[in-house]
């Protein structure tokens, strides 16, 4: 099982959050956005896909978010894509890749 940090200070909880978004990628394919919320202590799923939108932008992680079904599939470092992409949103789903 994996382990997640949680604190309380205002000041580290963002970072602490996107700390327990990363630890999440080494165990799991694929989570909800409930699940996320969950394991990092939000309070609800839009909470937790904002959080992962900022840390893929960030290049932090590598993830699709299917607003379809609400899920995060984690993928490996794709090195060799340098771009941020965003699929057709007729589609309802949003791929990022690090810049």
């Amino acid at each position: 099982m994996e382990t997640i940090l949680y604190h309380e200070s205002q000041g580290t909880k963002s970072s602490l959050y996107r700390k327990n978004i990363q630890r999440l990628t080494k165990t799991f394919l694929t989570l909800s956005l409930s699940d996320i919320a969950r394991r990092v202590h939000l309070h609800a799923p839009q909470e937790a896909e904002q959080y992962v939108r900022n840390t893929i932008e960030d290049g932090e992680i590598h993830a699709t978010i299917s607003k379809q079904n609400g899920m995060v599939h984690f993928h490996d470092n794709p090195e060799n894509l340098k771009t941020l992409q965003y699929s057709d949103m007729s589609s309802n789903r949003c791929s990022i890749v690090s810049v």
